[in-house]
Formats: structure tokens, sequence, C-alpha cells
């Protein structure tokens, strides 16, 4: 039967549009990293506003070797090994060296910092820390 409110609840819950949404960006995502990188390769991504949700309910993590730094406001706990959570600004990524990550993911942030300028001032950070 369908519900209403799971349509609209958090995107964590798979019968939410921004589920289905962030699931559908998701495989554009995983196309760029097949494309761009090889498999053997160990990958450093910075996910600017991560949830272990996220990648946690893909093969992603096992299909690849990867390191995924998820920054946000407060630490949350990943329960993955190849998840680390930090806490962090997204305007000002001052504590990474430039090029300190292979690829800088964020999925749904941008709209959450309300001013241009902070969007511009995140934009930057994440392509400088990002190769």
């Amino acid at each position: 039967m369908f519900k209403f409110k799971n349509l609209l609840s958090t995107s964590a819950n798979p019968e939410s549009i921004g589920y289905k949404f962030r699931n559908r960006r998701f495989i554009v995502f995983e196309t760029l990293i097949e494309k761009n990188f090889d498999k053997n390769t160990k990958l450093k991504i910075l996910d600017v506003g991560g949830a272990s949700y996220f990648w946690s309910d893909k093969d992603f993590l096992e299909k690849y070797d990867v390191e995924i730094t998820m920054l946000n406001l407060d630490v949350v706990e990943s329960g993955h090994p190849k998840l680390k959570s930090v806490k962090g600004d997204a305007t000002d990524l001052s504590e990474y060296q430039n090029d300190s990550f292979d690829l800088v993911f964020s999925n749904s942030v941008i709209e959450h910092l309300y001013t241009w300028e902070n969007q511009i001032k995140m934009a930057k950070e994440c392509v400088r820390v990002g190769k």
C-alpha cells in the first residue's frame, strides 16, 4: 500500500522521493568514477555533508578501494571502516591542503548555505582541496 508520508519523509527512507533522486544522482556519479578512475587505484573522497547510509546501502564500498571522509557540522558514527566522519565547515576547508582528495562530492548541501557568498566559498574550497 502506498503511503504518502513515506514519499515526503527523509532521504534515508527508501520509499521517499529524496531517496529516489539521490539514487539517480549516484548512478551518474558512479558512471563518472568508472570512466575516469582505474578500479585498482585507491580513491580519497571528501563527501561534504555526507551520510553513511548514502554509501552503505550500495555496493560502492565493496566495489572500489576508497577512503571516504564525510564532513558535517558534527561528527556522526559511520559504522564502516571505509567511512570516516569529521566535523567541519563546507565554506572553510583550511584544515586540508590543496589537492588533498582525488574527488570532492557533495549531495544536497549547497542549498543549506543560505547565501550566494557562502555557496561560492564552498564551491571554491571544494575545487581547491580536490584534484
